[in-house]
């Protein structure tokens, strides 16, 4: 009878639970199988508990220690002795390296150039590079028997940089906020100064590109080279000056239309950089030390200076006084 009543009642029930029964009791069967079953020691990750060999860290390394590397300018009455001298290398090395062959290359060092030293910190000298201008020098490296000297030629690469400025205050402090170089700032002024008067024309917004080249040497940079390309905009005038090597030895700048930027005469023949005193009101006397108005400006150009030089001396030996008179227009 209860066979019967489980049969019917199994006929009536939906056969996905039906289904779903019978995969539960084989996952319950599976599972209290593999419950009983003990696993060994071979099933077990043998390499967790694998011992190993500390030696390597053990052993003692000997550190090898980096040169120290040293510098000089060569000043007046410095010998190549003194100045190795006082970089702290051994008197023995430098005796060692005077009585080199070839040694006779740093007889003539001058004044103004630089040494370079590669030393151990025990005062040893093994390298030394005497640079005598950025395109060659000297080289000295030790070996057994002393030091062998020989010249040597710089590895020089030219790399292109460009600067974009907006001008703020002024055209050369702008490009000093830029990162613009100083020498850089300086040509600048002089090709595009026969266009642009840098004392009036220049106003706020201006702008000027450059593309120009920097010198490297050996890895490091040495010098700024030339501007090859220029733009300024000044005043919604664009002007635009390309560097063109005429020959080994001269370039000039031209503009887009082939024309010399050069023209015959500049927009601020003074130069800024010689303008001494300027126009000032209130300007204390530098003597008197009294308040005393400056109406012009004092120029120390060269040429006007070696001029009333000249002009004084003349006086002088002649005995004749040329002008006598007190400027007080000019508060002098």
């Amino acid at each position: 009878m209860l066979v019967r009543e489980l049969i019917n009642i199994l006929k009536n029930f939906p056969r996905k639970h039906i289904f779903t029964l019978f995969i539960g009791l084989i996952l319950i069967i599976s599972i209290s199988l593999l419950g009983n079953i003990k696993f060994t020691e071979e099933n077990q990750y043998s390499e967790l508990t694998k011992s190993f060999s500390l030696s390597s860290l053990t052993d003692s390394y000997q550190i090898d220690i980096p040169p120290i590397e040293k510098e000089a300018l060569i000043k007046r009455n410095d010998s190549l002795f003194t100045i190795l001298n006082q970089l702290g290398v051994l008197q023995e090395d430098i005796i060692k390296l005077i009585n080199s062959k070839n040694s006779s290359l740093l007889s003539k060092i001058e004044v103004g150039d630089k040494i370079k030293i590669l030393m151990n910190d025990k005062g040893e000298l093994l390298k030394l590079f005497y640079v005598d201008d950025i395109k060659s020098g000297i080289e000295a490296e030790r070996n057994e028997d002393g030091y062998s000297i020989s010249k040597y030629l710089s590895k020089i690469e030219k790399v292109k940089v460009f600067k974009h400025v907006i001008i703020e205050d002024s055209m050369y402090v702008s490009g000093l906020k830029e990162n613009v170089p100083d020498s850089v700032l300086m040509d600048l002024a002089y090709i595009n100064g026969w266009d642009i008067d840098f004392t009036h024309d220049i106003r706020k917004g201006d702008s000027y590109s450059i593309i120009y080249e920097e010198i490297i040497i050996n890895g490091e940079k040495a010098i700024d080279g030339d501007i090859l390309i220029s733009e300024f905009n000044n005043r919604d005038k664009k002007f635009i000056a390309v560097r063109y090597d005429l020959d080994s030895k001269t370039s000039e700048y031209f503009n887009l239309d082939g024309q010399n930027v050069k023209k015959a005469f500049l927009r601020s023949p003074v130069k800024l950089s010689y303008i001494s005193s300027k126009y000032n009101l209130n300007r204390r006397h530098p003597v008197l030390h009294t308040i005393r108005a400056h109406k012009g400006r004092l120029s120390t150009l060269k040429i006007m200076l070696l001029v009333t030089v000249i002009w004084i001396n003349l006086a002088l030996e002649q005995k004749l006084v040329v002008r006598s008179n007190k400027v007080k227009q000019l508060g002098m």
